[in-house]
């Protein structure tokens, strides 16, 4: 039962209870005034009925008013925290967020950086993290977030580029073997230096609020809409 229906029924029941009350009382006053033959052994009952009567129902009654005053109060207080909690929210949100003309600026400055233009700096870790976060906040289908970030340095580094040549060789048609291979070693001597890490990509499907996985293609959307949300990060 709901709580309304609860509410209404107690209420109910309580005015039942009190009016059952009065009418037994007055009931019990007037037959004892019929029998007596005295008004004032009637109005002794009645009064002193009301009086028992009154004194075992008004501090209950008192202690009732007194709690749903209270309820409301906090209830008023806790209502009026969430608003100014929402207010300074909403002020916050207003300075933090750049106008609709800087949001253009920003992807419009947004450019692809092939290996050969780097300058071979290395990519501070808090930088990357931004650009992670930021990815992380792209739009997905029930929530999946198919997007998975591999940050490969170093030695990792290293290998992910010998493996990339290996797999060339491996499975480049025979006649291009050879040109393939020298254009990579090219590559890994002059170009990949200049790259402080790479970031792999990856998608991985999983249920959604749905209960089922996602379209292979609504995954791949998401996935590219977090790319586009790390490049707006590092043109900030």
């Amino acid at each position: 039962m709901a709580p309304l229906a609860i509410y209404q029924k107690e209420n109910e029941e309580g005015h039942l209870s009190r009016d059952f009350g009065l009418l037994s009382l007055t009931l019990a006053s007037g037959l004892s005034g019929m029998y007596f033959e005295s008004v004032l052994v009637m109005c002794t009952i009645f009064f002193g009925g009301i009086s028992v009567y009154l004194y075992f129902t008004v501090p209950g009654w008192l202690k009732k008013r007194a709690e749903q005053a209270e309820k409301e109060k906090a209830e008023a207080v806790q209502k009026a925290v969430r608003a100014l909690q929402e207010q300074q929210q909403q002020a916050a949100a207003g300075k933090e967020l750049p106008s609709g003309s800087a949001v253009l600026a920003l992807i419009r400055r947004r450019r692809s950086i092939a290996p050969k233009d780097l300058n071979g700096q290395r990519v501070p870790r808090p930088m990357i993290e931004a650009l992670l976060e930021a990815a992380n906040w792209a739009p997905t289908h029930n929530l999946t977030e198919p997007w998975r970030f591999i940050v490969l340095e170093g030695a990792a580094k290293q290998q992910f580029e010998a493996l990339t040549i290996e797999l060339v060789g491996k499975y480049t048609a025979e006649e291009k073997r050879a040109e393939a291979l020298q254009k990579m070693e090219g590559k890994r001597n002059k170009n990949w230096p200049l790259i402080s890490c790479y970031i792999a990509i990856i998608m991985k499907r999983v249920v959604g609020k749905s209960g089922k996985p996602n379209p292979e293609w609504e995954e791949l959307c998401s996935i590219g809409a977090a790319v586009q949300n790390m490049y707006l990060e590092e043109k900030r």
